[in-house]
């Protein structure tokens, strides 16, 4: 007998970050930190190792009513001048005469479920990257759907050929697409396509969406930790381009952005030519964000609104002291990587740094005589994501030759 529903997902949870991050803090505990090499946490931290909450954004938050703390948030949609404020941050005027919708979401996955949810039925296919964050998959496996990956890179550049491919293939059989980009500071690998890569994806979501609507997730959790961060928006100019039957819905994350991670509060903003298309996304959005979460954190909301129209600045100065800071840390790793012949994919920016390995046999090799060392770092496919957002510089100084060692 079956006590769950026949449909439920009953496969155990493999979360290949936090399982190792258990064994991390295990030998912490029996060996010292000293010892270990923390390269598992997802979080920002300082050369301390002490996880990093900005002061710009906390102690105004610290000095909120408490009703704000209790208060339900104006609705399901979020609050109205949150959901302005997240438009003019994310976008900053990039994207015109389209029709823009913002709702606020239970984290940047929160964002991204509701788009999935939203846009495909049980037994439909989505299109993900092959090296991606987990948990798109177990959110298509909770949904039913089958999934499908394309190749992220060929050579140092974007695989549009390969991309191309696996959508065509999806949209002769469903006449419906959705499909992920995690772009600018890819989550593992830290890469960012370029302005041309994103033309290319733009004209080919044009061309085939005369066959079916195309829903373009684009998952940008680690933009505002871009290296060029005046520019980390440029790409989204393209967006002007999407035809009737394109959608963009931008799935942002407060948890980075604002060193908010438990917080869960992040936004979904729809793009759309069609005002009919866009009122559909709309109130589906709303309606999952009711039969979810019903309400997001009313606080982190009232604060992120104030930081963004009255302390804009002095955050913006503190957060830019972290991105020199990732710089630093992940220039020395491919630096000290391309002396010692360490393959790596290719990173521009962001929280990650991924070794390549030719399969997933040699990773899990690898792997287990990282463990042996007191070095952890995550299984990504046929890869070990290094997060030099939590790894102090000391302890990344060296790091290249002791995987390669480890590697050969």
């Amino acid at each position: 007998m079956k006590f769950v529903k026949e449909s439920a997902n009953q496969q155990h949870i493999i979360d290949n970050v936090f399982s190792v991050v258990r064994m991390c803090k295990e030998d912490i505990a029996n060996n010292g930190s000293d010892a270990v090499l923390n390269g598992t946490l997802g979080s920002l931290c300082d050369e301390q190792g002490n996880l990093v909450a900005y002061p710009s954004i906390f102690d105004h938050y610290h000095n909120l009513d408490y009703k704000n703390y209790a208060a339900y948030a104006q609705g399901f949609a979020g609050n109205a001048d949150f959901n302005e404020v997240m438009i003019d941050w994310i976008l900053q005027g990039k994207v015109q005469g389209k029709y823009i919708s913002a709702t606020a979401t239970a984290g940047g996955s929160g964002a991204i479920s509701i788009t999935f949810q939203t846009m495909l039925d049980a037994g439909q296919t989505i299109l993900l990257p092959q090296l991606a964050w987990e948990s798109y998959e177990l959110m298509a496996q909770q949904n039913h759907f089958n999934v499908v990956t394309y190749n992220n890179f060929k050579g140092d550049a974007f695989d549009i050929e390969d991309f191309e491919t696996k959508a065509k293939a999806i949209m002769e059989k469903q006449h419906r697409l959705l499909f992920v980009v995690n772009d600018p500071a890819h989550n593992p690998t830290g890469y960012s396509m370029s302005n041309d890569e994103w033309k290319e994806v733009i004209r080919f979501c044009n061309e085939i969406s005369s066959d079916g609507p195309v829903c373009i997730l684009n998952d940008i959790a680690y933009i505002d930790y871009c290296f060029d961060l005046e520019h980390s928006r440029d790409y989204m100019a393209n967006f002007n381009d999407i035809t009737e039957n394109v959608s963009v819905v931008v799935c942002a994350s407060l948890s980075k952005t604002a060193t908010s991670y438990g917080m869960r509060l992040g936004c979904g903003i729809a793009i759309s030519e069609s005002k009919e298309y866009n009122d559909q996304l709309t109130l589906s959005f709303n309606k999952y964000a009711r039969s979810l979460w019903s309400n997001v954190n009313n606080s982190a909301m009232i604060n992120f609104t104030w930081v963004a129209r009255e302390n804009k600045e002095a955050f913006l100065a503190e957060k830019q002291v972290y991105i020199d800071l990732l710089k630093q840390r992940s220039d020395l790793l491919l630096t000290q990587a391309k002396e010692v012949g360490l393959p790596l994919y290719p990173y521009h920016d962001g929280f990650f740094v991924t070794v390549a390995c030719t399969d997933n046999d040699q990773r899990d090799r690898l792997f287990e005589k990282c463990i042996e060392n007191h070095i952890y770092i995550c299984k990504v496919y046929s890869g070990l994501r290094v997060a030099v957002c939590s790894i102090p510089t000391a302890k990344i100084d060296g790091l290249a030759a002791r995987l390669k060692a480890l590697m050969d």
